[in-house]
């Protein structure tokens, strides 16, 4: 059961930071539709990724980040949006190019799933488990410029949560403090030991191979069937980006597997416990003004495209450049 509430915790922590954190899921634990589809859907991508860039030994924040973007394409497939734009929208904010969303596209394949559904989690999974694999310690160091970048991300996710809720401050906070305590609930069914992230690796991978086919046809043929693309260009270019990911990784190195216990000059249980406090702070104050928080959300969707582009332009001059690297840099992000 061990390795199961595993499995379990990496599924809640990728729903938490992807969906909770965008506001795109708010009382999801108490729907069908969140324990059927949103819930699996993140569970599946999260270990089947992570699993591959384990037994690929392709395990630096760089190369996440790549299998992140992989993670974020299935926004094509199963929801359309790279496509056609968000649910409650008319279509792409900006358009189209080359059948792609000229915005969604690069916040979410970019920016939002690679980090938020991918590489946080991870990371905040091995803070649980107060043990990393080394390559990740440089990133988990406590410095005053993270400090700074994880608060703006905390106001900016907060406002997130209160526009994605519509304002309504028991669906805001229930939707993160119901989250939240599902994650701890678990966590305390492990008995506050889960596995080692490398231990993913022991796991049996086909059932999640079959579960991810399964989510993708049925997704892809009755989930809004209305927005798939009639032309051969949308799916062409989603094609290409699955190549270039995959072509990208090929192309870096491996790194040993090796974990070590991540000291007080980590970011801890603590800073955990510290962000959880701000969010409910943030997020009980901006639901009072909705001009600030429409603001908040306005500007950081911006900011989040232009980082996302930035991040991925970086990956790739420091992979298909810098060719001496015998290790791609976990700073890159």
């Amino acid at each position: 059961m061990k390795k199961t509430y595993s499995i379990l915790l990496l599924g809640l922590l990728s729903m938490l930071f992807a969906e909770i954190f965008s506001g795109a899921s708010q009382l999801w634990f108490f729907s069908a539709w969140g324990w059927i589809v949103g819930f699996p859907l993140y569970l599946m991508h999260t270990v089947f990724l992570l699993y591959l860039a384990l037994r690929t030994k392709k395990v630096t924040i760089s190369q996440l980040y790549l299998f992140g973007m992989i993670f974020g394409l299935y926004e094509a497939l199963i929801t359309k949006v790279l496509w056609v734009g968000y649910f409650n929208e008319a279509g792409p904010t900006w358009g189209t190019f080359l059948g792609l969303a000229v915005a969604e596209f690069p916040v979410l394949v970019f920016f939002w799933h690679p980090i938020f559904s991918f590489i946080l989690p991870i990371l905040t999974y091995e803070i649980l488990t107060q043990t990393s694999v080394i390559q990740h310690h440089n990133t988990l160091s406590k410095t005053r410029k993270k400090n700074i970048i994880i608060g703006l991300g905390l106001v900016s996710v907060s406002a997130f949560i209160v526009n994605g809720n519509q304002y309504d401050i028991l669906s805001a906070n229930g939707a993160f403090i119901g989250s939240v305590f599902l994650v701890w609930l678990v966590f305390l069914l492990l008995k506050k030991e889960p596995n080692k992230i490398s231990e993913i690796i022991m796991m049996k991978v086909l059932p999640f191979v079959i579960g991810l086919i399964v989510l993708y046809g049925v997704t892809f043929a009755f989930l809004l069937p209305e927005r798939i693309p009639q032309t051969a260009t949308p799916y062409l270019s989603i094609l290409a980006f699955y190549v270039i990911a995959i072509l990208l990784l090929i192309k870096t190195k491996k790194s040993e597997l090796i974990e070590e216990s991540i000291s007080s000059k980590h970011y801890g249980k603590r800073n955990l416990m510290f962000g959880i406090l701000c969010i409910i702070v943030f997020v009980n104050i901006l639901i009072w003004i909705p001009a600030v928080n429409d603001a908040i959300v306005f500007v950081f969707y911006l900011v989040y495209l232009g980082v996302g582009t930035l991040l991925f332009v970086m990956n790739v001059f420091k992979i298909l450049v810098n060719k001496k690297t015998k290790q791609i840099d976990s700073t890159v992000i």
